[in-house]
């Protein structure tokens, strides 16, 4: 079973509406207060009217993202890692003590996991190395061409040569940067939820069964719509999602 979950539970990064609707905004507000260094006091906590979580300040209220963009005026790009570690330490935060054989078995999982994503490191690194060493090569060849060409037409190549080379290794370091962030591992508690909610998602009763233990009472727990939250039985169909508090939607 292990084994073939593997590909299932990968760490990746989340989409921005998880990011948004499932993080909490008490920890988002003390990694504001860490990093950028803002007042907690001057914030509080609400929902909007879509139900998703909002933080107020004076007369405003904004989303998870627009706290970072609007209010405190940050990229995307880093209020989406801040965004992740804070999802991150949501489903983290106060786990109570693991079922034993999961548990067992998630270690072994997450131990073969950290071996594989080595591997993938340690080749990206090496292709990335190649591609860098090929774009310098190929400006030296282009430019050792450009030699013979008559003035202006010579200046004119070269410098081209070098404005590519420019921009092909700025690609190469973005798309280095991205593949880092996607390759980083969850902290160990909130990994074992991510692959408890992949084996759930497969029917895996024990996992499913896991989560919700898990799982904090909170107040969409009273919600009447039929989310799956309190059936006992699970059946695989073909169309339903698990939710890292073991909530399980089935669609259409």
């Amino acid at each position: 079973m292990v084994q073939t979950m593997v590909s299932e539970a990968r760490p990746m990064a989340q989409q921005p509406d998880r990011l948004k609707n499932d993080t909490s905004p008490a920890i988002v507000i003390e990694a504001a207060q860490r990093l950028y260094g803002i007042d907690p006091s001057n914030y509080a906590i609400g929902r909007g009217a879509d139900g998703g979580p909002r933080i107020l300040h004076q007369d405003k209220q904004y989303n998870l993202g627009d706290f970072f963009t609007k209010h405190l005026q940050r990229p995307w790009p880093e209020a989406q890692q801040v965004l992740q570690d804070c999802y991150q330490a949501t489903l983290s935060d106060a786990l109570p003590p693991p079922d034993r054989a999961l548990w067992r078995q998630f270690s072994q999982w997450r131990t073969d996991e950290l071996r594989r994503l080595a591997k993938e490191r340690d080749h990206r690194s090496t292709e990335f190395r190649s591609r860098v060493l090929k774009t310098r090569a190929d400006y030296k060849d282009r430019k050792q061409a450009a030699q013979s060409l008559p003035g202006l037409r010579r200046i004119t190549a070269v410098a081209t040569a070098r404005a590519e080379l420019l921009l092909a290794q700025q690609a190469i370091a973005q798309e280095r940067k991205e593949k880092r962030e996607e390759g980083r591992v969850p902290n160990r508690n909130a990994h074992y939820r991510q692959f408890l909610t992949a084996l759930a998602s497969r029917g895996d009763t024990s996992a499913l069964k896991e989560l919700r233990r898990m799982a904090q009472p909170g107040p969409e727990d009273d919600d009447p719509t039929v989310t799956g939250r309190r059936s006992q039985a699970v059946f695989p169909l073909p169309h339903y999602t698990v939710d890292p508090r073991g909530g399980v939607t089935y669609k259409l």
